[in-house]
């Protein structure tokens, strides 16, 4: 089933509306292009909050979990910066979940 797109074109003018359709294969993509900024805004704001560590520690173990399932070098690019302060100012636990994330994104 394609998924179809339409440009911002008025509804009755079918002769100007431009239409993309989307393969499946590719549906993936588009969700994680639409989560990108999503998830680093999020990242930043738990980043700022340093008394949150448990709540640091759940969503580095459960993003780390959603690495296999997307291409995404923009993501590891900008996120492996902020694993990286973890890391040096981390907790145990925090500490041994961006070991986990590293880990995946190394795999991946």
């Amino acid at each position: 089933m394609n998924v179809g797109h339409v440009m911002n074109e008025p509804v009755d003018d079918l002769s100007a509306q431009e239409i993309y359709f989307i393969s499946p294969e590719f549906k993936v993509e588009i969700v994680y292009q639409e989560l990108l900024p999503k998830l680093l805004i999020y990242d930043e704001h738990l980043y700022v909050m340093i008394g949150l560590w448990r709540q640091h520690t759940d969503f580095i173990d459960k993003f780390a979990d959603t690495f296999k399932f997307f291409h995404m070098p923009e993501l590891q690019d900008n996120y492996v910066h902020t694993l990286f302060k973890y890391l040096q100012s981390g907790n145990i636990q925090l500490r041994a979940k961006v070991c986990k994330a590293i880990v995946q994104i190394l795999a991946h």
